[in-house]
């Protein structure tokens, strides 16, 4: 009996990875005779196959983008109505049943990208070569981004390559060293590059293309201080595409309400779409996708609020970041700043979204930035710094602060100094935009947000240690 249950939870497992129930695939022929005959036919076959891969990686990113690359940053705090599983992701004591540790989506995610990787470069026919070529190098960087994503949660994690098709014990892997991940994920990035063509339209920012690939890679070649290649990405590949500079606005006033549009606009009208590279789409009337940006930050059963410390690191005399991504609200009948929600995060929000309403039924449809102009430029910066060009990285952070209304660093820091400034540059510019845990890990300053050494990884989920005997717990 007990063999039967294994046996079907690894089944489940294996066949979520296919994006397939356990229960409809008992009822139904096995998918590795029914797709070659169905399926992998035409172009809207292809169409279909690359639509399932960007849902399935949505679905990974609706909740997570918060919970594995901010939350645990020393950004937030508690609210009153956040649950245990925050609480433990802002403490740093996170269990083995919450629900971050979970990787089901992002196996998903790889394996439809591995099923792209199987059947189209096959396909023959009446084929369209162009979509035929862009989707197999948007399965690679996918892959590889999933991945990505995986090692700086998991650490060492299972490798699949090949698409999972049927169960078969096979499947029931250890996990392999991240490094080895690592050195998979830069040749996946190396073979989508080689399939994409340089282009001067004005691209799809929903779809992974050849500057989200040069993206992916700066990220990549940093988070292992291969900061040689991370210059060169950038100077000879990223900044000559066109379409993509740096928005460069001048502010009087960090309550300058045209001012604070400006920034505000990077995220929410698509005017400034020359900054964005890659986002994640969500749009509920279309395809009945949105995201978790109002359960964690909005409304009134909001589980994050930003903590003092964060808000004091801002210059709020000057700095139009700060109300271009926090909203004040008062006790009613009052000046006095709310006692419990005394700021939102309200960085992606459209104001006609927030006017006159809690908006618990409005839809949070924003699109989640998985990389922008500034996000690169600031990568770049730390990479010139740590290759002894510190001024020439400080001259790149003043590009933020003149943008956001303050003055300019000064030139002839320290190389430290300078490191210093650009992870704080960091923290004020691409706050709530899953980067910030992250660039502690890489930059080795997790202390900043309380977290020990040994609890940096996050535990993997009680339920894949269960389906999978040969899975080994992270150590706290």
């Amino acid at each position: 009996m007990m063999n039967k249950y294994i046996f079907r939870s690894v089944l489940c497992l294996i066949l979520a990875f296919a994006g397939i129930s356990c229960d409809s695939f008992l009822e139904r022929e096995p998918v590795s005779s029914l797709s070659p005959q169905l399926f992998w036919k035409t172009n809207s076959d292809i169409e279909s196959a690359k639509a399932a891969m960007y849902k399935s990686f949505a679905d990974a990113m609706r909740g997570n983008y918060f919970r594995w690359g901010e939350i645990r940053s020393g950004i937030w705090e508690q609210c009153a109505h956040n649950g245990k599983s925050i609480e433990e992701l802002i403490n740093h004591h996170i269990t083995d049943t919450n629900e971050a540790d979970k990787w089901s989506d992002l196996y998903k995610t790889i394996n439809k990208a591995n099923l792209i990787l199987k059947y189209v470069p096959e396909m023959t026919g009446n084929i369209d070569g162009v979509l035929k070529n862009n989707v197999i190098g948007e399965a690679y960087a996918m892959r590889a981004l999933c991945y990505f994503y995986a090692i700086r949660v998991w650490g060492d994690v299972p490798l699949f390559q090949d698409a999972v098709e049927e169960f078969d014990i096979s499947l029931m892997k250890e996990r392999t060293d991240k490094e080895v991940i690592l050195d998979c994920i830069q040749e996946d990035l190396q073979n989508a590059e080689s399939t994409f063509a340089v282009s001067d339209e004005v691209l799809d920012l929903c779809y992974i293309t050849l500057p989200a690939v040069y993206a992916i890679q700066m990220d990549v070649y940093a988070w292992r201080h291969q900061y040689d290649k991370v210059i060169e990405v950038w100077e000879t590949k990223f900044n000559n595409l066109p379409n993509y500079y740096f928005s460069n606005f001048d502010s009087d006033s960090s309550a300058d309400e045209e001012q604070i549009m400006k920034w505000r606009n990077i995220f929410v009208d698509n005017s400034t779409e020359h900054e964005l590279v890659f986002v994640v789409k969500y749009d509920y009337a279309t395809d009945a996708t949105e995201n978790e940006t109002k359960n964690f930050f909005w409304h009134s059963g909001m589980q994050c609020l930003v903590t003092e410390s964060t808000r004091l690191s801002f210059d709020q005399e000057n700095d139009i970041r700060f109300l271009g991504t926090f909203r004040p609200y008062y006790e009613e009948g009052s000046d006095e700043l709310s006692s419990t929600t005394p700021y939102k995060l309200e960085k992606f929000l459209g104001w006609e979204f927030l006017v006159g309403t809690t908006n618990r039924d409005a839809r949070s449809e924003n699109d989640l930035i998985m990389y922008r102009y500034s996000d690169l430029m600031l990568l770049y910066a730390e990479a010139l710094n740590q290759q002894g060009r510190g001024n020439d990285a400080i001259k790149l952070v003043n590009k933020t602060r003149k943008r956001a209304g303050l003055s300019d660093l000064s030139l002839g820091l320290t190389k430290d100094q300078v490191a210093k400034e650009i992870l704080s540059e960091r923290h004020l510019e691409l706050i709530g935009e899953g980067k910030y845990w992250f660039d502690l890990i890489r930059t080795g300053n997790t202390n900043l947000a309380g977290c020990p050494e040994n609890r940096i990884l996050f535990p993997i989920h009680r339920d894949h240690l269960n389906q999978n005997p040969k899975l080994v717990q992270n150590k706290y």
